[in-house]
């Protein structure tokens, strides 16, 4: 089980909090929700705390997530 909160800090960019196991179909809803507040937010951090099991496929899931969207 994996617990992601969105916590705002006030300069602009989004916090995510997560708690819990980050392996499996979790490591996608993270990818997700970084997706998603980094969309509406200048910039991202990760608050990896309270993970005490990461899956590999977390670093390149992150990068992707977190490099600036094409705007046309």
């Amino acid at each position: 089980m994996l617990k992601i909160v969105s916590v705002p800090n006030g300069s602009g960019t989004a916090t995510l909090v997560l708690e819990g196991r980050l392996v499996g179909p979790w490591v996608e809803e993270l990818r997700r929700s970084c997706e998603q507040a980094s969309s509406s937010s200048d910039g991202l951090t990760l608050d990896l705390w309270g993970v005490f099991v990461c899956g590999f496929a977390l670093g390149s899931s992150c990068s992707e997530a977190s490099r600036p969207a094409a705007r046309g």
